[in-house]
């Protein structure tokens, strides 16, 4: 198996015991009722990963392609493209995601191409777990609990799980929010508990056989009903025991001390160093505090990349409830409730830049719960209602543009004298003819829409929305003028602007995300997830799970991809001299094109077998920009497979162009 591209497209089929857990593609909603959308289902199967771990069929259309034959005979040899030679499809050993192959023959960054894997991420506050859906389909096709008492560096944690478990339903897990590698990362609020932040792994290879069974022992829908039910969920038998664990989930971090109040909340990837999965920054809400954590151990680490014994966490004046990440790597934080405040901080040197961003009218003159950045790194706030803006509760979606002052002109000291815009939505009826009540979660698309959840409605336009009913409510509208966006019901009924979603199941909407198709989705506090789409309006509502859903933040990974840190990764894999030889490893070249702005980072990888290439522990070089003659001083072993993989970034329209490439190697005449 190779190594997955950005995002790990295998884990629709996973291995479960030993059991093959291919599904078969369906139609219709997974709770039962019609599907008034034409949707289909999920995508083929892939196999076991890179730990020795069983596989399963059909891996279709993600299969990898074939690694050319080792070298036949001792002496020199090398392997890479020639200029215009590269390939994406199906050429030997060659794959990529996120990026095209231009008309002269060269790679470039085409991230209108980047694609994920079709899952989402939403938390159950109330029963401690995280459960993975498909967004093609709307299935749920995993559930984790949200914590287990291992860090990644292999530390007990007893004080995460209590008296055998007894602490889990405590966790009280919120955002969840997708790293450069795809791997889920979940922040446990744990009230009066020990807070912490779990990873979970998407691609089956980044899971951890740790009963040494060869099988995958994990959640998994094996019934295809389209939920997890209590028998397709691992409940460990003794939580001091790691063998009984979930082998997908792959550590927890406890944040801050113990019983003290709701803790870890907001939480959000920055770019990071390259050819990492990112930086993650995660609040503490009861200290005020922004911790930023390794992507690979999930230890804190210092705020300063180039002072490695600087402090951990950067202090804020309020309790950061929400966090996103600009394309500049600027981390805006914002309050809660009746506090419309934001703080800003510069990820790339560890910097408070501002404590205190507020609206003309005041940090407390208007509220907000989520945050969201769209493509012009602008800043989106859902506007929770309050008698202060223009003695108004009216659902109005709030914009900070930090990079335009209020008289114009470009502003200073990292757009901490911004614009703030303020769009009213009191009017918009819905299709059943109720008004949009408390707005809640709110994202960006790279179409130039922002979306906004309300949790309440009302029969009349004015109306207290925190007196009438909890209700599922969507709105979307232009980011530039605010103006809606009207939905064209596929049944030919009049157009409308706001899509009542409210039925017993569907109510109480949290959060709001973007799938890769640009469908609109929101995660209902009710116990189950929908899907409305962007143009007709027509709803897909996943089947019922118990109450307590409740994920803000950037569950479907878009953000991150679109915004935050557009990149695409192509890589070639070699087997080199086979059994019989030894393998040196000479010299890896290239020629490249990087704009300013751009960068491209070349990744050298090696391991004993071809599944080894993707597995958790592989052995991988960063070679220096202008490439290396001379592989001797990174004493690399000599493996018999290796992988060059070349990740291309930019924040802007420009993109690096790989031209050609060519590593060297020597086939020793024997090995003992």
């Amino acid at each position: 198996m190779y190594r997955q591209a950005l995002l790990g497209l295998l884990l629709l089929s996973t291995v479960v015991g030993g059991c093959h857990c291919q599904k078969d593609r369906t139609t219709g909603n997974p709770d039962g009722s019609t599907l008034n959308d034409g949707g289909d289902g999920g995508s083929d199967g892939g196999d076991g990963g890179g730990d020795g771990l069983d596989g399963s069929v059909g891996c279709g259309d993600f299969c990898p392609p074939p690694i050319p034959p080792a070298t036949g005979k001792p002496g020199p040899a090398s392997g890479g493209v020639s200029p215009g030679g590269f390939s994406l499809d199906g050429g030997t050993g060659m794959g990529g995601t996120g990026v095209a192959v231009d008309p002269t023959g060269n790679v470039v960054l085409n991230s209108a191409a980047v694609k994920s894997a079709a899952f989402m991420w939403i938390a159950n506050a109330s029963q401690g777990w995280v459960s993975k859906y498909d967004t093609n389909t709307g299935r749920e096709i995993a559930r984790y609990y949200a914590v287990i008492p291992v860090d990644g560096l292999g530390g007990a944690h007893p004080e995460l799980v209590g008296n055998q478990g007894v602490n889990i339903f405590g966790s009280s897990p919120s955002r969840t929010t997708l790293d450069l590698n795809g791997d889920v990362w979940v922040a446990n609020r744990a009230p009066n508990l020990q807070g912490s932040v779990t990873k979970i792994a998407t691609d089956p290879a980044n899971c951890i056989d740790r009963n040494g069974d060869k099988k995958l022992n994990t959640s998994v829908d094996l019934n295809g009903n389209g939920q997890i039910d209590p028998n397709e969920m691992i409940v460990p038998t003794d939580w001091n025991d790691p063998k009984t664990y979930d082998e997908c989930v792959l550590f927890s971090t406890p944040i801050g001390a113990t019983a003290s109040d709701v803790q870890a909340r907001g939480m959000a990837i920055a770019q990071g160093a390259p050819g990492s999965a990112g930086d993650i920054w995660v609040a503490h809400y009861r200290d005020s505090r922004m911790y930023k954590l390794d992507s690979s151990t999930g230890q804190s680490v210092s705020v300063d990349p180039t002072n490695p014994n600087g402090s951990k966490f950067i202090q804020l004046s309020f309790g950061p409830y929400g966090a996103a990440v600009d394309k500049k790597q600027r981390l805006w934080v914002v309050s809660a409730g009746l506090n419309a405040n934001l703080a800003l901080i510069d990820t790339k040197t560890g910097t408070l830049l501002s404590s205190q961003l507020c609206p003309p009218q005041g940090c407390g003159a208007w509220g907000s719960y989520g945050i969201g950045i769209d493509g012009k790194n602008r800043v989106w706030l859902g506007g929770h209602p309050s008698a202060g803006f223009v003695n108004t509760v009216h659902p109005v979606a709030i914009r900070y543009d930090p990079d335009t002052d209020p008289n114009g002109g470009t502003a200073t000291n990292g757009g901490t004298a911004g614009k703030w815009t303020f769009f009213d939505f009191n009017g918009v009826s819905s299709q059943l003819g109720t008004f949009m009540g408390r707005p809640r979660g709110i994202a960006a698309d790279d179409q130039g829409f922002v979306w906004m959840a309300a949790d309440t409605r009302s029969n009349s336009a004015g109306a207290d929305p925190n007196s009438n009913q909890y209700a599922s409510m969507l709105i979307g509208f232009n980011g530039d003028d605010g103006g809606v966006k009207l939905f064209q019901p596929s049944n030919g009924s009049a157009s409308y602007g706001l899509a009542d979603l409210t039925d017993s199941r569907t109510n109480n909407s949290i959060g709001v995300g973007i799938d890769e198709n640009n469908q609109i989705w929101m995660n209902n506090y009710s116990g189950n997830v929908t899907r409305v789409d962007r143009n007709t309006g027509d709803v897909l509502r996943s089947a019922q799970q118990p109450g307590g859903l409740y994920s803000y933040s950037d569950f479907t990974g878009y953000q991150l991809r679109h915004f935050t840190a557009p990149q695409g990764k192509f890589h070639t894999d070699f087997n080199t001299c086979g059994p019989s030889y030894a393998t040196t490893f000479n010299g890896l070249t290239w020629d490249a094109t990087i704009p300013a702005g751009t960068s491209l980072t070349v990744l050298l990888r090696v391991a004993e077998t071809a599944a080894g290439l993707s597995g958790r522990s592989v052995q991988t070089y960063t070679i220096a920009s202008s490439g290396l003659n001379n592989l001797s001083g990174l004493n690399i072993p000599p493996a018999h497979f290796a992988q060059v993989e070349f990740i291309l970034a930019s924040p802007g329209s420009g993109t690096p162009s790989i031209h050609d490439f060519n590593l060297t190697w020597t086939c020793n005449s024997s090995i003992n």
